[in-house]
């Protein structure tokens, strides 16, 4: 077996996946505008051999996902687009964020990721508003069937998620090999922020949790330390940090524990 060939049984099960839909959520293959990835943020960057896993919470609910036909960005851009041209401001932040790691994850009307592997936490698309919160019976449910096993196919070497719900997902994910995880669990995000990276279990991938790139996750950001900058800037500074991991990581194979 190849890892194409893993991924592609895991992508025909997400494709088949109705656990949730007694909870309103639905599967991209019932809605149409589907992919041949594992989610539709996968389309950006998908590079099953990459060293770095970003995790987002999810992709979007059933009226936008209409809307925008499944597409990341709707809007035509170009490299000299700025963070009001993109529909979603957080997608243009977030590239700005790969640039600093070295891993340019170009525009997201292409697929220019190398070394990042990009997807959800959640994968179907919610009912109701975009900004409302997730079950947790649907987050555990994808974090158990989709989300660890894609880790497992992958095998990043730092997996980083945006905010609250990805990286407690990613926890929970760990949780039958490390029960030594479920302290974090209990912390505030700020808190857990705080404690990356994380061990997830030996000689598995660090975690880093970081906060959510858009214009609310960077308000939380510079709340988290009001006298040192703005969000933007803090935030900027958490990734730099994040590259010398991965330099180092690579280098010496050698990952620090929580």
């Amino acid at each position: 077996m190849t890892k194409q060939t893993d991924y592609q049984d895991l992508v025909v099960e997400r494709k088949k996946c109705v656990a949730c839909s007694e909870t309103g959520y639905l599967n991209q293959a019932k809605l149409g505008f589907d992919t041949a990835q594992i989610g539709n943020y996968s389309t950006w960057a998908n590079d099953l051999n990459a060293d770095l896993m970003i995790v987002a919470q999810d992709f979007s609910n059933h009226e936008i996902y209409a809307r925008d036909k499944g597409r990341i960005e709707p809007k035509p851009l170009t490299d000299a687009a700025k963070a009001n041209d993109y529909s979603t401001a957080t997608n243009f932040y977030l590239r700005e964020l790969t640039k600093l790691i070295g891993r340019d994850i170009g525009l997201p009307t292409g697929n220019t990721g190398r070394g990042i592997f990009i997807t959800n936490a959640v994968l179907c698309l919610k009912p109701g508003a975009m900004n409302a919160a997730n079950p947790a019976p649907v987050i555990t449910n994808c974090g158990t069937r989709f989300l660890k096993p894609l880790v497992d196919i992958v095998e990043p070497e730092v997996i980083v998620t945006l905010g609250v719900v990805p990286a407690r997902s990613v926890l929970k994910a760990y949780l039958v090999n490390n029960p030594a995880l479920v302290a974090l669990l209990k912390l505030p995000f700020g808190e857990l922020f705080k404690q990356g990276p994380i061990a997830l279990e030996p000689k598995g991938p660090l975690l880093f949790p970081m906060y959510h790139p858009g214009r609310l996750g960077q308000v939380g950001r510079q709340r988290a330390e009001p006298n040192n900058g703005s969000g933007w800037e803090l935030m900027q500074e958490d990734w730099q940090r994040l590259r010398a991991a991965l330099e180092q990581s690579r280098r010496t194979g050698v990952q620090p524990i929580c």
